[in-house]
């Protein structure tokens, strides 16, 4: 009928040694998950996988939360809307910029975002042409659901 999806634990440990994102949800329809966030840290730790991994949320108190509990994990937020100042909001969940094209130029051309530290990495749609634009502002990395594409515009863009 379907996959069966695997637990955090299970892929940190298909994972070690390579990268890792950990997206992580504290909610249960409204109500907060109590203990996610310390559950989530000790996966990490005890995988030993805490430099390869950020933790990511459209839930910025979680992003505050781990950050508290391990300032060693990356940590990024996540938004739908477009913020005024995206770099502030990036700075309120202690973590790297959100996966937003807005905040790639913001943060790549030469506003306060390039100056703010901040690490970029966009989560891109499955169109070439957007993941290209991503490529030459220069990201740190690109997430998508179809890595295919972005395969295919780094191909495209060596031999162009």
């Amino acid at each position: 009928m379907g996959q069966r999806i695997p637990t955090l634990g299970e892929a940190l440990e298909w994972g070690t040694g390579a990268a890792a994102c950990s997206t992580s949800r504290s909610r249960v329809g409204q109500w907060p998950y109590e203990g996610l966030e310390a559950k989530v840290v000790a996966l990490i730790r005890e995988h030993e996988m805490v430099d390869q991994t950020i933790v990511i949320s459209f839930e910025h108190p979680t992003v505050a939360r781990v950050k508290a509990l391990a300032p060693e994990i990356a940590t990024g937020t996540l938004w739908s809307a477009r913020p005024i100042d995206p770099v502030s909001v990036a700075r309120g969940g202690r973590g790297q910029c959100d996966p937003a094209v807005l905040v790639v130029l913001r943060c790549r051309d030469g506003g306060e975002g390039s100056r703010s530290r901040l690490s970029v990495h966009p989560w891109a749609t499955s169109e070439p042409a957007v993941v290209e634009r991503l490529i030459a502002l220069g990201v740190d990395s690109i997430c998508s659901n179809h890595p295919d594409v972005v395969v295919g515009a780094l191909l495209h863009i060596s031999d162009g």
